[in-house]
């Protein structure tokens, strides 16, 4: 269990969900399982107040079945109180006014004025991350877990590369990366994951193939050259 805490404010009794046991319930582990400093994940930038997650891990953590989930996460979009951005492998949560319900107890507080200041430069700093995060989410379109076929297959590519080339080490953007164009030779192009697995074995083995494949990109171009000599050995 992660270490540290969350601050609760009383008025919580007089939110507009505070009836609403799944909502309120829900909104409690957001703010229990978002981040407090900003941090990296996969590549990612989390933001303070950001949760990367799914629907099923949300249930998962709030005990709410999936169903609750979405509808309570629709009640908390409608009233401003997060904003959610999806692809197809996560979905960001942001806390709106993460600065407003969780502030570092040694933020200087010298009266009223300075810190309506802090309070705004916070917000606004904010703001600016989040819109700077939402571009890097359209950037990279999914982010694939290490037990996915398209990481599995990604991961099988760079160890081939790095046993020819020692000197090479992938990074996990890289990874990402190749794990995208793995996705869409299943997905795009129809081929499944065991005939996949086929295919980047023969390119590893092939003296000609294994210095030629050095990315997914290329293995997907030239998937079709590479199975119609696969079948003939």
């Amino acid at each position: 269990m992660p270490d540290g805490y969350v601050k609760l404010h009383r008025a919580l009794l007089k939110w507009e969900w505070w009836d609403d046991q799944n909502t309120t319930r829900l909104w409690i582990t957001l703010l229990l399982l978002a981040s407090f400093r900003q941090t990296r994940w996969h590549g990612q930038t989390i933001l303070p107040g950001q949760i990367i997650t799914s629907l099923s891990s949300l249930g998962k953590s709030s005990g709410l079945s999936v169903q609750s989930v979405r509808t309570s996460l629709s009640r908390l979009k409608s009233t401003g109180e997060i904003t959610c951005e999806s692809t197809s492998r996560f979905t960001v949560v942001t806390i709106a006014k993460w600065d407003k319900f969780q502030v570092d107890d040694d933020e200087p507080a010298s009266g009223k004025t300075n810190e309506t200041t802090i309070n705004q430069q916070a917000s606004n700093k904010q703001v600016t991350s989040v819109q700077q995060h939402r571009k890097n989410v359209k950037n990279v379109k999914n982010i694939f877990t290490h037990e996915s076929e398209a990481y599995r297959c990604a991961k099988y590519l760079a160890n081939s590369i790095e046993e020819n080339l020692p000197e090479e080490k992938i990074s996990e953007e890289t990874m990402q990366r190749w794990a995208e164009d793995f996705d869409k030779v299943h997905r795009l192009d129809k081929k499944t994951w065991p005939l996949i697995a086929d295919v980047l074995a023969f390119a590893k083995e092939d003296q000609f193939w294994n210095s030629r494949i050095l990315s997914g990109k290329k293995f997907r171009e030239k998937f079709t050259t590479l199975y119609a000599q696969a079948v003939k050995t």
